[in-house]
This record gives C-alpha cells, sequence and structure tokens, in this order.
C-alpha cells in the first residue's frame, strides 16, 4: 500500500494550482557556520541593520553545528561590500559567498505536502541548482543560480498550473512570460526601505506541541526522504527549509509540523530513515514556534536584528529562526515560546 501511495504522490499527471510565480532581481546568498545561539547571531546582523541593508531571507539553524544563511541584493552588495566586509571582520566571522542567485516565489502553497514534493521535483532537472527552498507565511521560496530562474520555472510547470492572464514572472517580461501570458509589458513595483523606532506588526500567532525533525541525505535520497514523511501521516507543515550543503551532493532539510498525539506511525518512519545508509536523522518533540508578520518586513532593515538583539539581552535559547517574505518564524523547545512573546512584545507593537 504505501509502494502504491508513493507512486500515487510521485507520478501523478494532474496539475496542481498555483497562484503566480515571482522572480527576485539579483541576489547574494551568505553562509556562515558555527554560530551559537541569539548571541552568535548579534554581530552577523548588526552590520546589516547598521547599514540599512534589507534582507530578504534569512535561516538560522542552531543543530550544531549552527548554520547562518541570508539573502540580500546584489546591488545592495555592490554599493556596500566594503562597509560588510569590515563590520564581519571586526566581529572575526567569514561567510562563503555565493553570487549572483536568484529567488523564485511560488504561491500559495497552503502548507501542503503533495505541493512541497511537486516543488522539490525541480532540484531532479539536470539543469537547476536548488540552493535553499524555504517556506514563508503562504509561498515557497527557492533560490537558484540567477541564470536558472527560467529552467526552474519550466520544470515547475510541468506540475502546476497558473490561471489566464497571470502577471509576468519578473517586472520586465521575459521571453517565458511573453510565451504564457501574453507579456503585458513593464509591472511597477515601489521599492521603498522604512525604519521605525518601533516596529509595527499585524499580530503574532504561537503554536505549541510541534514536532521538528532535521534530516541529512544525499542529493538522490530527496523525494524518498519526502515521499516516506507523507506516508507516516504527515500532511500539513508548520515550516520548511531544505539547504543544499558542500556541492549540492547532500542536503538537510528541517521541518516542523503538529504530529498530533499519536506518534507511533512517525517514529516508525523516523527510526526507518535513521537506519538509512549516508542518512542522518533527529527530532524533537514538544517544540513552539512564534510567528509574527508585518507590513513590508521584505522591505524593511533591521526586523530581525531587533527581535535577535531583545531575545539576546533577555538570554533566550533558540532552535531556529526563520525570516522569508513578510513574516518571521521563531522556533525553541517546549515553554520557549510564551517567554519569546512577552520579550518580543516590548519591542514589537499591534497598532
Amino acid at each position: 500500500m504505501a509502494d502504491d501511495q508513493r507512486h500515487h504522490v510521485a507520478e501523478s499527471s494532474q496539475k496542481l494550482r498555483l497562484g503566480g510565480i515571482k522572480f527576485s532581481d539579483a541576489q547574494v546568498r551568505m553562509e556562515f557556520s558555527s554560530v551559537t545561539g541569539c548571541s552568535g547571531l548579534v554581530p552577523i546582523l548588526s552590520g546589516f541593520a547598521k547599514h540599512r541593508i534589507n534582507l530578504h531571507q534569512f535561516l538560522f539553524c542552531g543543530d550544531a553545528p549552527g548554520i547562518v544563511e541570508l539573502h540580500f541584493s546584489l546591488e545592495d552588495y555592490r554599493q556596500s561590500k566594503a562597509l560588510i566586509s569590515t563590520s564581519l571582520d571586526v566581529e572575526g566571522v567569514q561567510p562563503d559567498i555565493r553570487s549572483p542567485v536568484g529567488t523564485l516565489t511560488l504561491f500559495p502553497h497552503e502548507s501542503r505536502m503533495d505541493k512541497l514534493l511537486r516543488v522539490v521535483s525541480v532540484a531532479r532537472d539536470p539543469g537547476t541548482s536548488v540552493h535553499t527552498l524555504c517556506s514563508s507565511l503562504s509561498a515557497f521560496c527557492m533560490v537558484v543560480d540567477l541564470e536558472q530562474l527560467d529552467a526552474a520555472a519550466t520544470v515547475l510547470l510541468q506540475d502546476f498550473s497558473l490561471p489566464e492572464g497571470h502577471s509576468p514572472f519578473r517586472y520586465e517580461p521575459s521571453e517565458l512570460d511573453k510565451k504564457l501570458s501574453g507579456g503585458q509589458g513593464r509591472v511597477v513595483e515601489t521599492v521603498a526601505r522604512y525604519w521605525e523606532p518601533v516596529i509595527r506588526i499585524y499580530g503574532s500567532n504561537l503554536k505549541t506541541g510541534l514536532t521538528k525533525i532535521t534530516v541529512s541525505f544525499s542529493s538522490d535520497q530527496r523525494e524518498r526522504v519526502l515521499l516516506l514523511l507523507v506516508d507516516a501521516g504527515i500532511e500539513r507543515f508548520e515550516m520548511v527549509h531544505l539547504r543544499s550543503t558542500g556541492s549540492g551532493e547532500r542536503f538537510t532539510l528541517l521541518m516542523l509540523f503538529d504530529a498530533g498525539s499519536d506518534h507511533s506511525g512517525l517514529e516508525a518512519v523516523l527510526t526507518g530513515l535513521a537506519g538509512e545508509t549516508d542518512m542522518e536523522c533527529m527530532v524533537q518533540h514538544d517544540m513552539e514556534m512564534l510567528f509574527f508578520h508585518g507590513p513590508h518586513f521584505q522591505d524593511r532593515y533591521g526586523v530581525v536584528y531587533t527581535a535577535v538583539s531583545a531575545l539576546a539581552s533577555a538570554s533566550m535559547d533558540i532552535s531556529c529562526v526563520l525570516c522569508s517574505g513578510t513574516g518571521v518564524h521563531l522556533v525553541a523547545e517546549r515553554g520557549g515560546g510564551s517567554r519569546m512573546r512577552a520579550v518580543l512584545d516590548e519591542v514589537f507593537v499591534v497598532p
């Protein structure tokens, strides 16, 4: 039965619906290793906030060794390269840098595992190298080499359909845009930088009793890992992050979800994963996630820095931070969520 289910999920010819796909401008990806907790994040983030650089995407995974991954515009990097390097040198941290990359945003994901499976299939294509895939409030954000954006979108459209007359992928429609939707011309979007002494948010949401899994595996095991998780009864996720390591030969998947009260099926699958050759698996129960979002977060510098600095000052331990699009996810062990909310109520305000 499990084999039939896997075959059905992986091979179904029925396309899933998307509301749209958007391409970013050229970006820089920085990755730091061996970062410890909030206190280790503050010196990395302070320079970007000080120089008013917007971080379009940010991840901290505290599982040893702590990994930080952040993305910002190539234009900002060119204008502030010396300032960024100086700030990082002073703090004694040096990143691995990849440039140029681009972010492909597809929405909505509806927190559905079947959509995640289809998106991950892009990584099978030899024409694309997926560096990072993460979830925001309503979208998947996939990072590939800048010149591979069109190729990644073409592969996605084998499994997904878009509504008629959807907006162009780029602000300046490409040949692919024109072919798919007639290319209605340039889409004008306002790019702005915001700063507020007290940052306004739309609100926060605390979820408790969640399960977090972290699985490390070789590139040819990507779909098998996700299919096994589907077989374990996981249909929806709260947060997901898939990151390539090294030269793209290995991936690490971090997923947060509500496993319910019965963990028997999940434990059996995770035991099986842990027993696989060339695969490592870690599971943590009773995790808590505080999520908040606000207007124009992607255009505001210092949002993550403000949150992390406050938590560091309160000596808070956090397991994971994911900032993507207009939302911020903060993950902690049992009891940590309410403490994070109490700290952040002092620095963020709901109008």
